[in-house]
């Protein structure tokens, strides 16, 4: 399975299927195949993974394919 990545409204970015996330010295973070979902808020206290922390802030960005 290729790798396909979800941004959520108001929310985090799910990663799911054979995607490598590194930090930014090239050491992996997460294994590869495994769902993972990351923070867009910034309020995370486990960087970069989401721990919910949008809904206690009122994050808010509405995320939208645009007609083509």
């Amino acid at each position: 399975m290729s790798a396909k990545i979800t941004v959520f409204s108001n929310g985090p970015i799910k990663v799911e299927g054979d995607a490598q996330i590194l930090d930014m010295n090239g050491a992996p973070l997460a294994e590869s195949g495994k769902m993972v979902f990351l923070c867009r808020c910034g309020h995370t206290q486990n960087t970069p993974y989401c721990d919910g922390s949008h809904k206690k802030v009122d994050f808010k960005s509405e995320v939208k394919a645009e007609n083509a």
